[in-house]
């Protein structure tokens, strides 16, 4: 299924790449949302769905959603089943498709460069100044992983296991800009799929994998692009910033678990309307209004 639109010969295309399955979908309109609220009016976003069984109805639903945006079409694409027949993917308690990011480059022949980004994020910035990211022969753009870099633990796992060294940051793979050309140039698919095979421990999933094989090409952006909330009510140092929160990332407790969470409250500014209802009145934390967030047009 795919929303058929063709962008003005003066308007850029930006491809972005999200993993659906029948658990998150319910959430991605609200990601989306945000991300069209900020968007460019030069640009032309093609959203690629990358899925396994997601029901026609979910589809349905956000192709509807994407056809009432005139700067914006998606496309679903089924991950063939073979990769999940041939390999043994650790999964719990994520599913299979937190690994889907691993095939792009395959799976996406005609792109040299796409955004991948999680469905538990709202944008607010505009992701075109991600896009833009000069990547040179970096297979990845990615944001340090702060509480995982935090963690001496962690930290030995990373150089022990996946072979980063200690200066080396661990990166988050929620927010990617991936360099399609160079990954099938240098066939990193490959490279992953091997080191499913031969790591001794795969504690993140997809995120190790990623960060075994590209960590010595990766180019690391500021943390506004990855503004990493851990709970609801843990806010990572403003000082670490070096400019504007551009993405805010609900990594482990979610906004739509914690409704009433005062820092849960800029997630449903966006899911209210999403899903067709009135928009409701909103707040955030001192500790998060010390940070440039751009919650308004």
């Amino acid at each position: 299924m795919t929303t058929e639109k063709s962008p003005c010969p003066d308007v850029r295309r930006i491809p972005i790449v999200i993993s659906l399955d029948q658990n998150y979908y319910w959430y991605v309109k609200t990601m989306l949302n945000s991300l069209f609220e900020k968007r460019n009016e030069h640009v032309f976003y093609e959203i690629i769905a990358l899925v396994r069984g997601l029901n026609a109805g979910a589809k349905e639903d956000i192709a509807k959603y994407i056809a009432s945006k005139d700067n914006a079409s998606i496309r679903f694409m089924e991950v063939p089943s073979v990769y999940f027949e041939k390999y043994d993917f650790p999964i719990y308690p994520l599913s299979e498709a937190a690994y889907y990011r691993l095939f792009i480059p395959s799976l996406l022949p005609e792109y040299e460069k796409i955004i991948y980004l999680d469905i538990d994020i709202i944008v607010t910035g505009d992701i075109a100044e991600l896009y833009d990211q000069e990547l040179g022969d970096c297979y990845l753009a990615a944001i340090p992983d702060i509480r995982f870099n935090a963690d001496a633990n962690l930290r030995d796992y990373a150089e022990i296991i996946l072979g980063l060294p200690k200066t080396q940051p661990y990166f988050n793979s929620g927010i990617l800009v991936m360099n399609l050309r160079q990954c099938r140039e240098d066939r990193m698919e490959e490279k992953f799929l091997n080191l499913l095979g031969t790591l001794k421990s795969i504690q993140y999933h997809d995120q190790c994998i990623l960060n075994a094989g590209c960590f010595e090409k990766t180019l690391l952006l500021d943390y506004g692009w990855n503004f990493q909330l851990f709970d609801l009510d843990y806010l990572i140092d403003p000082a670490a910033f070096r400019g504007d929160v551009k993405i805010v990332h609900y990594l482990a407790e979610k906004p739509w678990r914690h409704p009433k969470h005062p820092n849960a409250q800029l997630w449903w500014k966006y899911h209210v309307p999403a899903q067709g209802s009135a928009p409701v009145t909103y707040s955030l934390t001192d500790a998060f209004t010390r940070l440039t967030v751009n919650t308004d047009k």
